[in-house]
């Protein structure tokens, strides 16, 4: 299994760049709700 991770919002254009080229198997995304 091959995953990324994104903690800035700056890195998100390129995560989703990696998303749609179905290279990877999951995504790792900082959630917090404060």
């Amino acid at each position: 299994m091959i995953g990324v991770t994104a903690m800035v919002d700056d890195a998100y254009p390129k995560v989703m760049d990696i998303m749609r080229s179905g290279r990877i198997d999951t995504v790792q995304i900082p959630y917090n709700v404060i």
